[in-house]
């Protein structure tokens, strides 16, 4: 996974589901960091839908 830079990076307090806590927690130390990824993967996700409905 990439890292981003430290400077990039903002701390945020959101409400999940407590069965996607614990799923994520289950993967191990670094379950923020795939939360993060998972977001961020997610948006960039998004913005190229959004793009390709733009461009139809």
């Amino acid at each position: 996974m990439a890292r981003m830079p430290s400077s990039s990076l903002a701390t945020v307090e959101i409400r999940i589901d407590s069965e996607t806590l614990a799923w994520f927690q289950s993967k191990g130390e670094e379950a923020e960091q795939h939360m993060a990824a998972a977001l961020q993967i997610y948006a960039e996700a998004q913005k190229k839908a959004a793009n390709l409905r733009q461009s139809a």
